[in-house]
């Protein structure tokens, strides 16, 4: 089994609009995981969100008040398209991620200098065991 077909949020409203766009993920342990973002400037979809300058990152944690991930995501914006992200973890990374619910999120610091930060992208992360791994 393997849940890394990748799959785009792009039915969430603009990156600019408060709550994020939520998405809950199950994902098979020992799998490897890939979340794929395209980031828009408008609500029709129309104008690809410029990345050339932002730093983004993503992250798994038990709670969101914890201060220290479980895991990081590997994070790599475009190139084409520009505005698209994919979130990577690996079989070795998510073999270690504990059954209990967590939470997820992906900011983006638009001039990589932390006073822009956008949450675009959060939601639930549950693991499922796997029978093979």
């Amino acid at each position: 089994m393997t849940s890394a077909v990748p799959f785009a949020v792009s039915t969430c409203g603009p990156i600019d609009l408060i709550p994020a766009c939520h998405v809950p993920v199950t994902h098979w342990k020992g799998d490897s995981a890939v979340i794929k973002v395209l980031v828009w400037q408008d609500d029709a979809h129309t104008v690809p969100a410029d990345l050339s300058t932002a730093t983004i990152t993503a992250m798994l944690k038990e709670t969101n008040l914890d201060v220290t991930p479980v895991a990081t995501f590997d994070v790599t914006v475009g190139p084409d398209p520009a505005n698209e992200v994919t979130l990577y973890i690996s079989p070795e990374v998510s073999r270690d991620l504990p059954m209990s619910k967590m939470v997820w999120d992906m900011q983006i610091d638009w001039f990589s200098d932390g006073v822009i930060i956008t949450t675009a992208v959060d939601g639930t992360w549950q693991e499922k065991q796997d029978v093979t791994w």
